[in-house]
């Protein structure tokens, strides 16, 4: 029932058309799971803050997606994402372009994901990252600064003696 309230409060808003949520993943029981994390934690957040912030989101985030029944049918209802692979980021521009905001809700959503190999991990981010960079070019030019700032801090950690290094984003 928070999980709802949290959701759909800000729709009370008729100049939202779609409410999302920053995610946090959890319950990482492997080492790739917990790069999973790491890479939602440290990126996805960060960025779909700031660009709400910034008043520029134009995108859903598929864990959490909420909308009023006539914004749905106003922008052409489920048909209109048609054969989209990240139909979640397609909703977003719709929505935006129809005249609506989009808009986070106060509550962080956790979602838990196991992958249990580098090559599906991998592919999950690829694929990922190629249907981000296709649909939200805002999305995209933030992603590095945010992962370059992260990684940056993180050395700042691991190297408390002040030799911290970074090199190509990957801390050594």
């Amino acid at each position: 029932a928070d999980y709802l309230q949290h959701a759909v409060t800000p729709l009370e808003d008729r100049k939202v058309g779609l409410v999302t949520a920053v995610v946090m993943a959890s319950g990482a029981k492997d080492l790739w799971s917990g790069f999973h994390a790491l890479l939602v934690n440290g990126n996805i957040g960060s960025v779909f803050s700031l660009l709400y912030q910034a008043g520029i989101l134009d995108m859903g985030y598929g864990p959490s997606i909420a909308m009023r029944r006539e914004v749905l049918e106003e922008i052409g209802g489920l048909q209109a994402l048609g054969s989209y692979v990240g139909e979640d980021i397609h909703f977003g521009k719709l929505v935006k372009k129809a005249g609506y905001r989009v808009c986070l809700q106060s509550q962080i959503v956790k979602v838990y994901k196991e992958y249990s190999s580098w090559p599906k991990q991998h592919d999950l981010v690829l694929r990922w990252l190629i249907v981000v960079e296709r649909q939200s070019r805002i999305f995209t030019a933030v992603i590095p600064v945010s992962f370059a700032i992260q990684m940056t801090i993180l050395n700042l950690i691991l190297f408390r003696n002040g030799t911290a290094l970074l090199l190509l984003g990957i801390a050594l």
